[in-house]
């Protein structure tokens, strides 16, 4: 795209100094690059065992423009270029970990890796965002987080897929709408995002996922400029480039108060994303109680296929394809 090749030369230049404070963490099918001065993150996907390809989950080219924001008491800021924030990279319980640091406000991402169920090894990550107010008195913090997918990205494409819907213009979702997950899909990788927590039924909902060209995300102020149906190109240079955002309202914390936000990012495994996972310890259990868990799982997806059947949501051959195997994989007695 325009945007990426006008700017390729400046990328090459910022990409060979950012190298030096990048640290690579290697998980499974899952390659993750943090740079320690900034904060911008890049995930990859092992596409191809034999060569040991790395595809990005989404774009990489320039990291910072994927990125979060947070609105304090109505003011702005974008921690990883506000002079108001200092960048620190650490490790929380041996989990990487960013921390964007202010008189006012702390903002830390710590970055697990996943293994969702239907995977036989990591595929994934979860970034768990925690907002903690430094401040005596309360604040009104809201955080929003963009993503710059690109892999559903092309002349009449599909970008995204959610579990009742295609996407291909700009698109806004709420999180009470019943929508569960979006997938960007490429044709070697695909990414996946949650809208509802897949494993805690209690943790905080986005108030809306916002689907929209990229440039429009980026240079929003805050409140979107919702528009159903928009053409999800910015003429003329960012043509068909599309971008996901989650968007958390404003909400009041007391001194000393933290918030936290989960989004997680993995390969494509819609059971995973719209099952209702158990909650128990992943330490070994008794044989009973994997019993009972594949059990569920079994029942959480003959519901899944029950709302395809009856036209409630849509699954092409490759979801339907995958159901089957996960099927199959737990009438052998296979656990997770």
């Amino acid at each position: 795209m325009l945007r990426r090749i006008s700017v390729l030369s400046i990328c090459f230049i910022f990409t060979a100094f950012a190298g030096l404070f990048a640290v690579e963490y290697n998980e499974g099918n899952v390659r993750l690059i943090i740079n320690e001065k900034t904060g911008a993150y890049s995930l990859y996907y092992l596409s191809d065992q034999a060569t040991m390809r790395y595809e990005p989950l989404f774009y990489s080219g320039d990291p910072a423009s994927s990125f979060l924001e947070v609105n304090v008491d109505g003011k702005v800021y974008r921690p990883a270029k506000s002079g108001k924030f200092r960048t620190r990279f650490e490790e929380v319980n041996e989990k990487p970990s960013i921390a964007f640091e202010s008189d006012f406000l702390k903002v830390r991402q710590v970055f697990t890796f996943v293994q969702t169920a239907g995977s036989d090894t990591v595929n994934g990550i979860n970034v768990t965002i925690i907002l903690e107010n430094r401040q005596i008195r309360a604040l009104s913090v809201g955080m929003r987080v963009l993503i710059d997918t690109y892999l559903g990205e092309g002349l009449m494409k599909t970008h995204f897929v959610t579990n009742n819907k295609s996407i291909s213009k700009e698109t806004l979702i709420e999180g009470t709408s019943g929508e569960m997950y979006w997938i960007s899909r490429g044709p070697k990788v695909t990414l996946m995002g949650n809208i509802v927590d897949p494993v805690d039924n209690y943790a905080r909902l986005p108030d809306f996922v916002y689907m929209a060209n990229w440039k429009r995300l980026n240079k929003a102020k805050w409140n979107v400029n919702y528009s159903e149906g928009r053409s999800l190109s910015y003429f003329p240079y960012f043509f068909s480039d599309s971008a996901v955002c989650y968007y958390y309202d404003s909400a009041f914390l007391e001194g000393g108060e933290t918030a936290t936000y989960n989004i997680y990012l993995t390969a494509e495994d819609i059971p995973w994303y719209t099952g209702v996972l158990p909650d128990v310890d992943l330490a070994p259990l008794e044989e009973e109680k994997y019993e009972d868990a594949n059990l569920i799982m079994l029942y959480n997806l003959q519901e899944i296929l029950n709302q395809f059947i009856q036209g409630e949501i849509y699954l092409d051959e490759e979801d339907l394809a995958e159901i089957e195997g996960t099927i199959e994989w737990l009438k052998a007695g296979d656990t997770y």
